[in-house]
């Protein structure tokens, strides 16, 4: 596809403006990267990746069943408790 392929940034935003300057000066393989700020997981729609700023069970809860990739930081505690609760671990 010919599509860029979509970064978006849901929560607490720790890259300002560093993350669209390294996405117009790269591409993610033969496609293009775009930058999206996005205040909710229900607004995650076209997004291929999502970063979690600020993740809470209900946030990964809703983008669980979204098909993106998503990388989070959070103290070990909530990560711990969503992947216990979603994995069954």
């Amino acid at each position: 596809p010919s599509s860029p392929v979509t970064i978006c940034i849901l929560g607490t935003d720790p890259f300002g403006s560093a993350i669209e300057k390294a996405a117009s000066s790269g591409t993610g393989g033969s496609r293009s990267l775009s930058v999206r700020r996005i205040s909710s997981a229900d607004a995650a729609d076209g997004c291929q990746i999502v970063y979690i700023g600020d993740p809470d069970g209900g946030t990964l809860d809703a983008l669980g069943g979204k098909p993106v990739v998503q990388h989070v930081w959070a103290p070990a505690s909530v990560a711990g408790h969503w992947l216990g609760r979603s994995h069954g671990m």
